[in-house]
């Protein structure tokens, strides 16, 4: 795809003030769109990607040997790479009479230019961590009118044309409100059960490895701050009985001493299941039978009560915004751990971060579960994709408890 990339440099203060009119940037930057990690939907910069030919301001514009331009500041390698990138854009600027530095400029905003497409795409500096920054496409703007601009012209009109979206939508990009979620209340998951009881967490940081670290599942980058993650938690479940087709309730204390409730509906065990969590609820554990009779409207029955352990590897997909996770579970009874146990590997897709429709998550969720299947089987592991479920296995130890007890009665 025949493209150019631009960096625009503003000062925070000046581009985060609200303001009826866009700000224009201090500086920009053209770079080679070559070397960054792109989609559609999203931007993703690690260190020395942002490869600077070019300087431009409203005044002027200069041909620079090729510059990274490198902002990242998570480890004291990366502190050490923008100190010297920044000792080198404050030579030029100075050179170049533009009276900013390196330190008082932020990268809020790139322009992707598909030149066969005659489009400008827009993206907002999202969220950084270690692995790198995200930026996220906010808006589209059509240039073909502008083909005897200049750079400088064709960045400031591109970011005007696309402002109104931006104002829109700039409540959307903080770290509570950029994700939202296709179906937002079912769950969609594929299961691989295991023989026996594996190493869980090798299996985790081995994925973790070869998809967030050597990038093999191409397209698809760390969910930033996410990326790995472990749970260990106690789960108390009540299967609902009547109404029929009503699934479980679950109740999962916290380490605040309140309980996270979770309930399910299903007739019967399937890849998309409806499903609600409630989180902070205070409830003491002789409250969780009342608590789960209300929620059903019914009858229900107390199962087993089990500990599960969990690892988590999420990533996120450059093209559409998609977030799939594959967590690795060990479930143990509460009551004879050793005796009764089981372990799976789930594929979720989890939630998405984009300002578009939501688009391809089934298309997506099956290249990541054949990926996953594949990494198991190349991992030489022993294991069945099926529909069993943690009900499944609530119900099973709850009979053979209750028979043991009988037998021993």
């Amino acid at each position: 795809m025949d493209s150019k990339l631009f960096i625009l440099l503003f000062q925070p203060g000046e581009f985060f003030s609200p303001r009826s009119v866009v700000a224009h940037p201090d500086v920009v930057l053209k770079c080679d769109d070559t070397v960054s990690i792109a989609g559609n939907n999203s931007l993703f910069h690690r260190e020395n990607d942002l490869i600077a030919s070019k300087i431009i301001t409203a005044s002027s514009c200069h041909e620079i040997a090729s510059t990274p331009y490198q902002f990242h500041y998570f480890t004291d390698h990366y502190r050490q790479v923008k100190k010297a990138s920044g000792v080198q854009f404050d030579t030029l600027f100075s050179k170049f009479n533009i009276t900013k530095h390196f330190n008082e400029l932020m990268p809020a905003i790139s322009i992707r230019i598909d030149e066969q497409q005659q489009l400008a795409k827009l993206y907002h500096f999202n969220d950084t961590a270690w692995h790198g920054t995200l930026m996220v496409k906010y808006a589209e703007v059509d240039i073909t009118n502008l083909a005897e601009a200049n750079d400088w012209q064709l960045c400031i009109n591109a970011l005007e044309g696309a402002y109104p979206r931006l104002l829109k939508y700039r409540h959307l990009l903080n770290d509570t409100c950029w994700y939202s979620r296709w179906k937002h209340d079912m769950e969609l998951e594929r299961k691989f059960t295991f023989q026996g009881i594996p190493n869980t967490w090798k299996l985790n940081t081995a994925l973790y490895e070869a998809i967030n670290l050597r990038g093999e599942l191409s397209g698809f980058i760390p969910e930033l701050d996410m990326s790995l993650q472990v749970f260990d938690y106690d789960n108390h479940i009540f299967e609902v009985i009547e109404p029929s087709a009503k699934g479980y309730i679950s109740f999962i204390p916290q380490t605040n001493n309140k309980v996270a409730i979770k309930q399910k509906w299903f007739a019967k065990n399937a890849e998309l299941r409806k499903e609600s969590i409630y989180y902070d609820v205070t409830l003491s554990n002789s409250e969780f039978e009342s608590k789960a009779r209300e929620m059903a409207g019914g009858e229900i029955k107390r199962l087993a009560p089990f500990r599960r352990k969990r690892f988590d590897v999420n990533f996120e997909s450059l093209e559409t915004g998609n977030i799939y996770g594959v967590y690795f579970d060990i479930c143990r009874s509460l009551d004879e751990p050793s005796r009764f146990a089981f372990s799976q590997c789930e594929v979720e897709y989890c939630r998405s971060r984009t300002l578009f429709d939501y688009s391809n998550v089934m298309e997506e969720f099956e290249l990541v579960c054949a990926y996953v299947k594949h990494f198991l089987e190349q991992q030489g592991m022993l294991f069945e994709q099926n529909l069993y479920s943690k009900l499944d296995f609530a119900r099973e130890t709850h009979l053979a408890l209750s028979q043991q007890e009988m037998t021993h009665g």
